[in-house]
């Protein structure tokens, strides 16, 4: 909490705390982003979370089974899970270490690591995967994270000022600050003009 805190207060920008929180290692005592991993250990448990809180997309369904009107496919979870395969946690401590797979449950073969939607796998021969992911993750052209952060950063904040108002009026509310500040984003980002 205390960390999280002193990140608002910093005006830390949100793909540099995203990036320091999936990378995160260390004591969780002392290292406040570090705690990021105790939502789970299981790498699977660690993909939803990360897909749900920096990608604001569910991948759960994939895990066990091909759902017939879901984008992710279970080669495409257990790939993104694959990312989180060599973190452990052991006394208080976060550690990545040099092995650790997610195996296909149909093949049991193990999967290289993949970004969702990526076209490409990471080599899987760095230690820490993370590095690539986090790169990948907030990588400006990434629009899963974009509109994920601008779903937690810009409208659920508009949303819980008015919170007695009816779900429609809140929709409205978040969609007009999306309208107000989009113009800003994309010409900050080079992709004023573009469709």
């Amino acid at each position: 909490e205390k960390y999280k805190r002193e990140q608002v207060a910093k005006n830390r920008p949100f793909d540099q705390l995203a990036r320091e929180l999936v990378t995160a290692s260390g004591e969780l005592a002392k290292n406040g982003p570090a705690n990021f991993f105790t939502l789970a250990a299981d790498p699977r448990d660690l993909g939803e979370h990360v897909s749900s809180i920096f990608l604001g997309t569910q991948i759960a369904c994939a895990r066990c089974h091909a759902h017939p009107y879901a984008k992710w496919t279970q080669d495409d979870y257990h790939r993104f899970a694959a990312f989180f395969a060599r973190v452990t946690q052991d006394a208080g401590v976060v550690r990545v270490s040099d092995h650790g797979e997610v195996e296909h449950p149909k093949t049991g073969k193990s999967l290289a690591p993949r970004p969702l939607g990526g076209l490409t796998s990471s080599t899987g021969a760095e230690t820490d995967r993370r590095l690539a992911f986090a790169q990948w993750l907030a990588a400006p052209d990434n629009s899963l994270f974009a509109q994920a952060t601008v779903n937690r950063v810009v409208i659920l904040p508009a949303c819980q000022c008015v919170r007695q108002v009816d779900l429609s009026l809140r929709v409205a509310i978040g969609l007009v600050v999306i309208v107000a500040i989009a113009p800003s984003v994309a010409h900050r980002s080079g992709k004023a003009g573009r469709r």
